[in-house]
C-alpha cells in the first residue's frame, strides 16, 4: 500500500510564501524588493549602472523557486548603501520619465528606513536557516528520519531567533547608524475609534512604543506564521515516521513497540506477517545494540545486508526498504520541467522532439558539456560528413 508523502522542500517553500505574506508591512517589504528589481532589470542602461556601481545583481522574487527569497534579500542587505547610488546616478544621469523619477525616489526612502533595516535584518538570518535545511532535504541521500530531525533544528533556530527580537534590533540600529540611515521606526498616527459613554477603552492593541508595536503585530507575527507553517506541513512526515521508528529506537518499552509493530504489520498486510514480525522484533531488539552501530534506518538496512542476517529479519528488511523508498523531495523531477519550460519557450514552439531532448541533455548536464573539447568534437563531426576523398 502506498503512503503519500508531500515533497520535503516545496512543503518547506510553501510556508516561507505564506509567511512572508502575514502582515501588510511584510508585503509591503517583500513588494518593494520586486519594484527593485523590476526599476533595473526593465532597463539595460540601468542594470549596467547597477552592475558598475554595486557589483551584484539583483533577483526577482518567485512562488516556484526555492531559493528565490534569500537571493532577493542577500543584496539589499549587503550592498544598501551602493544600490542608493545606484538609484540616484539613474534619476540624475538618465532621461527617465516622471513616474519612474517617482518610484525611484520612493525606492530610495523606503531603503533608508529603520523598518527596512530591520526587516532585512530578520529575514535574512531567518531565509538563511530556511535555506541550508532546503539544500540539505534535496539531497539524494536523505532519508526520512534524516528529514524530521533537520526539521527539528530549522524550528529550534526560528524559535531562538523568534526569543531574540532584543538583540536584533540592537544590531539594527549599529546598521542603520554605520550607513547614515535613520535608527528609529516611523511614529505613525494612532487611530482612534468611538465609543460609547458608558463603554471601557480598549488597550489590548494599543503598545507603549513604535518598537514595541513592531516587535508584536510584524516580527512576532511573522515568525510565528512561518513556525506553525512549519510544524502544520511536516506533521504528516512525523506521522509517518513514527509508523517505523520503533525498528532502529532503543526503547524500554516491549509492549509499546510490539503494538507498533502489529499496527504495521496490519498496514502492510500483504508485504509481512503480523505473527512473523512480532517475533523478529523481539529477537532484532536483544542483538540491536551489540551487533549494530547507531545511525539512521539507511544505516541499518546497509548494516544487516552488510553482516548477511537479512534471512534473520525478513521482515524488518522489507520494511526498512520501504520507508527508504519514501521520496523526502521531488525537487529533481521538478527541475527537469523548469528546464523544459526555459528550453521550449514562446520562440521554440515548433521545436521536434529529438532537439528538445537534447538540448534538455546539454542543460541539465551542462557541467559535463563544458568540459567537452569542442575542437575534437568538430573534427570528428567534419571527418564522418567530409564529402572529398583522398586519391594519393
Amino acid at each position: 500500500m502506498a503512503v503519500y508523502v508531500p515533497c520535503s522542500a516545496h512543503s518547506l517553500n510553501l510556508t516561507g510564501v505564506h509567511a512572508a505574506e502575514s502582515s501588510a508591512e511584510m508585503k509591503t517589504f517583500f513588494g518593494n524588493i520586486q519594484a527593485l528589481y523590476v526599476f533595473f532589470s526593465c532597463s539595460p542602461a540601468r542594470w549596467k549602472i547597477l552592475l558598475e556601481l554595486t557589483g551584484i545583481s539583483l533577483h526577482k522574487l518567485s512562488d516556484t523557486r526555492w531559493s528565490a527569497r534569500i537571493d532577493a534579500v542577500k543584496p539589499l542587505a549587503k550592498r544598501p548603501r551602493e544600490i542608493i547610488t545606484a538609484l540616484d546616478y539613474c534619476v540624475d544621469k538618465l532621461d527617465l520619465t516622471g513616474e519612474m523619477v517617482n518610484q525611484a525616489k520612493s525606492l530610495k526612502k523606503w531603503l533608508k528606513s529603520f523598518d527596512t533595516v530591520v526587516l532585512l535584518t530578520v529575514w535574512l538570518k531567518t531565509l538563511q536557516a530556511v535555506d541550508d535545511v532546503s539544500r540539505l532535504l534535496q539531497s539524494n541521500s536523505i532519508a526520512i528520519d534524516d528529514e524530521i530531525i533537520l526539521i527539528n533544528q530549522l524550528l529550534d533556530d526560528l524559535g531562538r531567533i523568534r526569543s531574540s527580537w532584543n538583540e536584533l534590533l540592537s544590531e539594527a540600529k549599529l546598521v542603520a547608524e554605520s550607513l547614515g540611515f535613520e535608527k528609529d521606526f516611523e511614529v505613525k498616527r494612532t487611530r482612534k475609534t468611538k465609543r460609547h459613554h458608558d463603554e471601557p477603552p480598549n488597550t489590548a492593541y494599543f503598545h507603549d512604543g513604535a518598537e514595541k508595536k513592531f516587535e508584536v503585530s510584524v516580527f512576532n507575527v511573522g515568525l510565528d506564521h512561518l513556525i506553525q507553517q512549519i510544524r502544520s506541513r511536516f506533521k504528516v512526515v512525523k506521522e509517518v515516521y513514527a509508523r517505523f521508528d520503533f525498528i532502529w529506537s532503543l526503547t524500554d518499552d516491549i509492549v509499546a513497540q510490539e503494538r507498533k509493530a502489529r499496527e504495521l504489520a496490519k498496514f502492510y498486510s500483504t508485504d509481512v506477517n503480523e505473527e512473523d514480525l512480532v517475533a523478529e522484533i523481539r529477537h532484532f531488539d536483544r542483538v540491536k545494540g551489540a551487533l549494530f552501530n547507531p545511525g539512521n534506518s539507511l544505516k541499518l538496512l546497509n548494516q544487516i545486508f552488510s553482516k548477511g542476517l537479512e534471512p534473520m529479519f525478513p521482515s524488518i528488511c522489507i520494511l526498512l526498504r520501504i520507508f527508504n523508498t519514501m521520496s523526502v523531495s521531488v525537487a529533481e523531477g521538478e527541475r527537469s520541467f523548469s528546464k523544459m519550460k526555459i528550453i521550449k519557450n514562446y520562440f521554440r514552439a515548433t521545436m521536434g522532439q529529438e532537439r528538445l531532448s537534447s538540448l534538455m541533455m546539454l542543460s541539465i548536464e551542462n557541467e559535463l558539456a563544458r568540459s567537452v573539447s569542442y575542437d575534437e568534437v568538430i573534427s570528428n563531426f567534419a571527418s564522418r560528413k567530409a564529402r572529398k576523398i583522398c586519391l594519393a
